[in-house]
């Protein structure tokens, strides 16, 4: 519903879902529809992960293998090529902008967080082309190790859900 200009990827067994959402704003939006498995980055590593994902380390005392990060190689490659698609339409450029935001579709879970007339621009986060801006939603601590997080069900400390900056 958001009333900006955006760049949907998505596969085509959704297109029509999206594109009626999209409604009345075609001029703002522009569609990368493609399956899962065309992605580059799925065919340079869903077999690595994969085995990972196989191994015996990875499943032993694992309490995340009932969620999509514990048993889908493709939720977890597609949730890594967030940044593919960032740089790809931050590349391309379709809509002669500096500014660039990863926003996934399921943002916020149904909560209320935009404003009521759909026009979102969050000046705040883009006062300087000389900084990174990290949104913190939940207490930030410092990680020591890759194993104080690892096999860990914990919410994200900064948002992957929503990210970005300038070109």
């Amino acid at each position: 519903a958001l009333n900006v200009p955006m760049v949907i990827y998505t596969e085509p067994s959704l297109e029509a879902w999206v594109r009626k959402h999209r409604v009345g704003k075609d001029h703002i939006t522009h569609y990368m529809i493609s399956n899962l498995n065309q992605l580059s980055f799925y065919r340079q590593f869903y077999q690595q992960v994969a085995a990972v994902m196989k191994s015996p380390q990875f499943l032993k005392d694992n309490p995340l293998l009932n969620h999509p990060e514990g048993f889908s190689v493709e939720y977890n490659i597609l949730m890594n090529a967030k940044f593919t698609f960032l740089y790809e339409s931050s590349y391309h450029d379709f809509f002669n902008t500096g500014y660039f935001y990863w926003l996934d579709m399921g943002y916020a879970h149904g909560q209320t967080i935009f404003p009521a007339d759909d026009q979102w621009a969050p000046r705040n986060i883009m006062d300087s082309s000389n900084k990174i801006t990290y949104i913190a939603v939940n207490n930030i601590y410092l990680v020591h190790s890759v194993f104080q997080i690892y096999k860990q069900k914990a919410g994200p400390a900064i948002s992957g859900g929503f990210f970005g900056g300038s070109k």
